[in-house]
């Protein structure tokens, strides 16, 4: 019960942040972390503290991106192979960006979008044109990983 309770405390915190309340959405996705902590169930708290990292940027709080990017970078090695690796690790490069950006020193970025995109397009590769393209730009994770890589310039992996 704990992990549906955590799981319906972090929509209700994405809603919020959508909804640009930004105090109530830190209040429901800091009690789905504690909800997934207390469960140890490290996917779900790698998924709040992703969405930690999308309230982060958006308030601009640098300590809570430090925090959470942290937390998030301890969490990845249990889960390289979860089938939502891209989109942490989509997480990581933004949240280290921006603060890299803001005079924060911090790890190089780069890696985290080179392994999303990687996984990205293994994902894409066996799909059909169409739905290769639906995957690849009609899912906003994907979209947002397909147009970063393009901007920094990555090469494709070859499947």
């Amino acid at each position: 019960m704990p992990d549906e309770l955590g799981d319906a405390e972090r929509l209700i915190g994405r809603i919020e942040l959508r909804r640009r309340r930004y105090e109530p959405a830190r209040e429901h996705l800091l009690r789905a972390l504690e909800r997934h902590a207390k469960a140890n169930n490290a996917r779900g708290c790698a998924i709040d503290r992703a969405a930690l990292i999308d309230l982060g940027i958006t308030t601009e709080d640098g300590s809570a991106l430090r925090e959470h990017t942290g937390e998030l970078e301890k969490l990845l090695c249990g889960l390289q192979h979860s089938s939502i690796i891209e989109s942490l690790n989509y997480r990581m490069y933004r949240g280290l960006s921006w603060l890299r950006l803001h005079d924060t020193r911090v790890e190089d970025p780069r890696p985290y979008l080179e392994h999303a995109y990687r996984e990205v397009l293994r994902k894409a590769f066996p799909l059909d044109p169409e739905r290769r393209h639906q995957f690849l730009f009609e899912v906003m994770d994907n979209r947002g990983i397909v147009e970063l890589a393009t901007r920094e310039g990555l090469e494709a992996p070859e499947y």
